[in-house]
């Protein structure tokens, strides 16, 4: 699951023939794992290798089968319910862009705001829908990037804004 953190998994196996030993005991086997995501996708965990013996590439010596594995990030979950408002008429566009997280998180040091609210101006009621932005600093180029592809939202339980009648008396 997302967490804005590279994920890196530096394991491997060697397999070889039952019986025998995978590497020739004076060859020396090194290997570099270099396989790395942090936003939400697929990649190969790259590796590259090398077998040493008396400082010179002997690898040419192995029949060598590489398996690239694969390194997943998905989605971080949060769900959310928007707040209800109600409004007394005023010929103005009436929003309410608050809400409250139900379950999962934002990832420390991610901001997150309303936009794409719905409004209301006329008497009626009207589902409080919104959509949610994601941003974090990126200390790389200096700015505020988006990161909403790394999160799944959804909405439950959505409020509603309410405009009311405007009360007059005429006498």
């Amino acid at each position: 699951i997302y967490d804005d953190t590279a994920l890196t998994k530096n394991e491997y196996t060697i397999s070889h023939h039952k019986g025998e030993k995978p590497i020739v005991d004076i060859d020396e086997f090194t290997i570099f794992i270099t396989g790395s995501i942090t936003d939400c996708g697929e990649a190969e965990n790259d590796f590259i290798y090398s077998i040493i013996r008396d400082y010179r590439d002997v690898s040419s010596n192995y029949e060598v089968t590489q398996t690239k594995g694969k390194l997943v990030v998905t989605k971080r979950p949060v769900t959310l319910t928007t707040k209800s408002k109600t409004f007394i008429y005023n010929g103005r566009y009436n929003s309410f862009a608050e809400f409250d997280i139900i379950s999962g998180s934002f990832v420390s040091g991610h901001n997150y705001s309303a936009v794409n609210y719905v409004g209301i101006r006329d008497v009626g009621t009207v589902s409080n829908d919104m959509d949610i932005m994601v941003t974090k600093y990126d200390e790389i180029n200096g700015q505020m990037v988006e990161t909403s592809e790394n999160y799944d939202i959804s909405f439950v339980n959505n409020g509603t804004l309410t405009v009311n009648k405007r009360q007059i008396t005429i006498t």
